[in-house]
């Protein structure tokens, strides 16, 4: 491999690394929102999760184009940032008044309990599927326009990204495990 090869490798990783950090401003930004608009903020919210959850679709896969398989720090904590995106959609949800506050509370702590007592990719995808699921569902409760925007979206990154998606079904099944 040239050295020209090695830096191009290596602005893909700090271009994922930096896709990783950009979901932690956006989670903020969307609590902000939500506090402060309540079930006005719904729209721009879940509009802001989507962006963030693309750009978990290109660090992922920025990330594995580097076939030494090099890690870092930011994109070992990617499954942390990710929880934190997870969480502001929950608050949204929250502060929308959609989600009682004290059925979120339970399931955080419930979550945080588990997760810190078996740390794995498994058991936080467990955690994390019910908050996904309602962000389509919740978006055409925003607007229609916004709903089939996240229908399309979860389609394409489907199409786009299927061998990924088959990765973590079998995860979810216990037949394999996911590769970071």
């Amino acid at each position: 491999m040239t050295r020209a090869e090695s830096e191009k490798l290596s602005v893909y990783k700090i271009t994922a690394d930096a896709l990783t950090l950009a979901r932690i401003p956006l989670a903020l930004l969307v609590v902000a929102l939500a506090a402060i608009f309540g079930r006005d903020a719904l729209g721009v919210g879940l509009m802001l999760i989507l962006v963030g959850w693309t750009t978990d679709v290109l660090d992922g896969r920025l990330a594995r184009i580097d076939p030494k398989g090099s890690r870092t720090a930011i994109g070992d904590a990617d499954l942390y940032v990710d929880l934190a995106l997870d969480t502001a959609g929950l608050l949204l949800f929250v502060f929308s008044g959609f989600v009682p506050a004290w059925i979120a509370l339970i399931y955080l702590a419930l979550a945080t309990g588990i997760i810190l007592l078996f740390n794995t990719r498994a058991v936080i995808t467990y955690f994390e599927l019910p908050v996904l699921a309602a962000h389509p569902l919740l978006a055409f409760a925003a607007s229609p326009w916004i709903g089939l925007l996240y229908m399309f979206w979860l389609l394409g990154a489907a199409v786009l990204d299927h061998k990924r998606l088959f990765e973590i079904l079998g995860m979810l099944m216990g037949k394999e495990k996911v590769k970071d």
